[in-house]
């Protein structure tokens, strides 16, 4: 009689330790898998975020530099560029604005619009011309800074 109770009491106890596992393992699924996964979005967004800021700081350094230097000068960089991302120049208005596109951009509040964007003012008596740099895909692209005569001149190459 005692050995027959025993083996029900580990019965028991298995069942009940199977059945926390699969509580356990319910758990993980619906709460912290979910968390996972909106984690990952965020990071990837924040990443594309952070390229295209570095792109156009680097982009603005690089103009300012020329721009600094007396007489004519040219410089070559590449910068790379997130998809679905861009550079507007305005030469009019003398700045440089960086646009990134969110994928997911429930995960980013800062950013209205599902758009990053940051404008870099470059010295108000620069004379520029440029053009917009827009990327689809994420990729390195080349550019060639000139300085000619005054005017600097900021032109994509292939």
């Amino acid at each position: 009689m005692v050995n027959r109770f025993l083996i029900n009491q580990k019965g028991q106890s298995s069942i009940e330790f199977l059945i926390l596992i699969v509580i356990l393992l319910v758990f993980v699924q619906t709460i912290i898998q979910p968390s996972l996964q909106d984690s990952l979005l965020a990071a990837r967004d924040t990443q594309r975020v952070g390229q295209i800021t570095l792109a156009a700081q680097k982009l603005t350094g690089n103009i300012e530099q020329i721009y600094s230097i007396s007489g004519d000068s040219k410089t070559t960089t590449y910068l790379f560029l997130p998809e679905n991302s861009k550079i507007v120049c305005n030469a009019v208005t003398k700045t440089l604005t960086s646009q990134v596109q969110l994928e997911h951009p429930e995960t980013l509040s800062a950013c209205p619009n599902q758009v990053c964007s940051k404008t870099y003012s470059l010295p108000s008596n620069i004379n520029l011309t440029c053009t917009n740099l827009e990327s689809n895909l994420s990729t390195q692209i080349q550019l060639v800074i000139e300085k000619v005569q005054g005017v600097v001149h900021v032109t994509q190459t292939d």
